[in-house]
């Protein structure tokens, strides 16, 4: 890492001087080069004046509070870019949801270790530099054991959550109809069934992509919205996800239950493949024969992640599961009852309807997770 730091430059807001003091003891005898600012604006002042390698920020400022300094930093194209490493005494889950949604990069409650904080910082460095190098858009394929799972509403909920954070685009292949325009309740618009025969490239993708305005964080291709008499086999699917690619950051890619056609080359494709399952005897006995299934395409365990989707109270937890499937079970989306189906009603999401909500908060960890995962992969 010596070269890394020699090259690092990390500017630290911090209200309070001794911890600032005891940051720069910190960072300065590893080669990293240090600037302090100890309020808002004068942080701001100075990401904006001159480059940063990453941005070290206090929440509790003077001036300009810090979630207010991150909104600024993600809205100016010179400091859009810069990793953002919050340090709060705050442990409030819907904050760190909100935190998430600004654009915030990883988030430490205090007291915090030196040697976490050292990892934390070493891994922003490694990931930024990762980024610069690779400018293609990660596929994330989100797929379901069985229909009926949440595999869409967990898709779009986590690509609100990484819109936040970079341009994100979700092509829905669920099979045979699409399930992005009834999941937000918009008027059916042109997708998939428009694309075939087309020749492809970013610049027509860009005309078919909705979504994108204040409400709605990501930009999306609709799925099929007839049946098609072709069977859905002529769209060029590959050359859709790879244009798609060119214009974002993430491209979540809704197959479904893994029906389509083209659902097999989509998953062997995939950067990171999330599976979801219910936490129900007969899902749980389904996804020993999916684990299966996922091996014979060649889709390694580190580029899976397992989901389990509590859809009603269930006796099932982690650690039962685990030993039943023996694959690792990332994490278990709360069950939210009422809340998800007043969402499904309204066509909203969970993460910005109820983002206090323990699905919410759980939903913002995955994401966090597949940001880390994708800039690892690149």
């Amino acid at each position: 890492m010596q070269n890394e730091a020699g090259l690092a430059r990390i500017l630290i807001v911090e209200g309070d001087k001794d911890t600032a003091a005891m940051l720069r003891v910190l960072l300065e005898p590893r080669g990293y080069t240090i600037r302090i600012a100890y309020d808002g604006l004068s942080g701001l002042a100075s990401a904006q004046a001159e480059p940063f390698s990453l941005i070290i920020l206090d929440l509790e400022l003077t001036g300009m509070k810090g979630d207010e300094v991150v909104t600024h930093l993600r809205q100016d194209k010179r400091t859009a870019d810069v990793p953002v490493l919050v340090l709060t005494g705050q442990t409030d889950g819907s904050k760190r949801v909100r935190l998430f949604e600004l654009g915030v990069d990883e988030y430490l409650t205090r007291p915090v270790s030196p040697l976490e904080l050292l990892s934390r910082i070493q891994g922003l460095l490694r990931r930024s530099s990762d980024m610069q190098l690779e400018p293609t858009g990660k596929r994330i394929v989100f797929l379901g054991c069985a229909g009926g799972v949440g595999t869409s509403t967990l898709c779009a909920n986590v690509a609100q959550a990484l819109g936040s954070r970079a341009a994100t685009v979700v092509v829905d292949a669920a099979w045979p109809l699409g399930t992005l325009t009834h999941l937000l309740a918009v008027p059916p618009q042109p997708g998939l069934r428009q694309l075939v025969g087309q020749r492809m490239a970013p610049d027509i993708l860009n005309r078919y992509l909705a979504g994108g305005h204040a409400g709605l964080r990501f930009r999306y291709l609709n799925g099929y919205d007839a049946i098609s008499s072709n069977g859905g086999t002529k769209v060029d699917v590959e050359q859709i996800l790879e244009s798609a690619c060119a214009l974002a950051k993430y491209v979540l890619v809704d197959v479904g239950d893994g029906s389509a056609p083209f659902a097999s080359e989509i998953v062997r494709h995939a950067d990171i493949a999330v599976i979801v399952m219910a936490l129900e005897r007969t899902h749980i006995t389904q996804m020993r024969s999916y684990v299966d299934f996922l091996d014979g395409l060649g889709l390694r365990r580190s580029r899976r992640i397992l989901v389990g989707n509590r859809l009603r109270p269930s006796p099932f937890g982690i650690r039962e599961t685990q030993r039943y499937l023996d694959e690792h079970i990332f994490l278990i989306i709360p069950y939210e009852g009422d809340r998800l189906a007043q969402c499904l009603a309204e066509g909203r999401l969970l993460l910005t309807q109820f983002p206090s909500s323990a699905g919410a908060i759980a939903i913002a960890e995955l994401a966090s997770a597949l940001n880390r995962q994708s800039a690892v992969e690149a």
